[in-house]
């Protein structure tokens, strides 16, 4: 069975002035000529091009906005000596990464619901339950 190894990077944004390239598509179309040829010299095959949602904090408020990443995805064969090894420690990494991923989300969720409390704590503050009643009547 073939086991392949992938690479997954950014896709470039803008096209590089060379000699030859006219307007902003001939320089962004030898730019991604660029980064292929220089992969495939590595060994690496494209895949193909992807466009992913990513969560990133923007602002002073850090608020959570979704965006856009344009990655491209190449793949190779793996080295089979190294392949159960380097799957091995991969998984681990994996495993990590999850704890870490999980241990963000409960943190956001904590964050956020940190900030309901404190809404509330200032709407409990402005009005007692005898000035509702009084105002009510």
């Amino acid at each position: 069975m073939e086991r392949f190894e992938y690479k997954v990077m950014p896709a470039p944004r803008r096209g590089a002035r060379v000699k030859g390239a006219k307007g902003p598509t001939g320089r962004f179309a030898n730019a991604m000529e660029t980064t292929l040829n220089k992969l495939a010299a590595d060994g690496w095959e494209y895949i193909r091009a992807e466009s992913l949602p990513a969560d990133e904090r923007h602002g002073i408020t850090m608020r959570k906005v979704e965006t856009y990443q344009n990655v491209l995805i190449f793949r190779r064969l793996a080295d089979t000596a190294n392949a159960e090894s380097d799957i091995t420690a991969l998984l681990e990494d994996q495993s990590e990464a999850e704890t870490d991923l999980f241990g963000e989300i409960n943190d956001d969720y904590l964050e956020d619901e940190d900030e309901s409390t404190d809404i509330g704590t200032l709407v409990d503050d402005d009005y007692d339950d005898e000035d509702f009643e009084d105002k009510k009547n």
